[in-house]
């Protein structure tokens, strides 16, 4: 599997994004997401931004008292825990799709849930971090010179 990745400007620095869909079968709701591939990260997010355009009310998604203090660009978080169903489908470079369902994933918000605090974290991004990488065994070769980014992993491994 080789699904190619967008290199793009984001925080002061070129990053490796991937797009996909992000479907929520029980809500009954997709969105068409791009997510930076973090391997600074040990744990994979969808954005509160994203969350929204999908017309996806927080609350039947996450549970109040569910949540992990992270840390994300220096700064100190709430992450809850998504507990429903989250598919990601991805189309490999072949046009293969591949459906992959994340074990754990976090919905992140502020610590302080005032309007300028919620305004930053509309603009945060997705992330796909070491856990999802791990998970599904994807490698990612990423050469911002050449312009050129993918997650891959052997299919025929023994």
């Amino acid at each position: 599997m080789k699904i190619n990745l967008q290199i793009k400007e984001y925080s002061g620095g070129l990053k490796p994004f991937i797009d996909f869909i992000c479907r929520f079968p029980k809500q009954r709701r997709s969105v068409s997401i791009s997510a930076f591939v973090d391997t600074g990260s040990p744990f994979s997010c969808i954005s509160m931004k994203d969350i929204r355009r999908a017309t996806i009310p927080i609350k039947s998604i996450t549970k109040k008292e569910d949540y992990k203090i992270l840390y994300i660009g220096g700064r100190t978080v709430k992450g809850y825990v998504i507990h429903t169903k989250v598919e990601f489908i991805f189309v490999s470079e072949n046009g293969q799709k591949y459906n992959l369902t994340p074990k754990t994933l976090y919905l992140l918000m502020p610590i302080k849930e005032d309007e300028k605090s919620m305004n930053l974290f509309l603009s945060l991004p997705n992330i796909l971090g070491v856990d999802f990488l791990s998970e599904y065994e994807l490698g990612l070769y990423f050469n911002p010179s050449e312009n050129i980014a993918w997650l891959g992993r052997e299919e025929n491994k023994n």
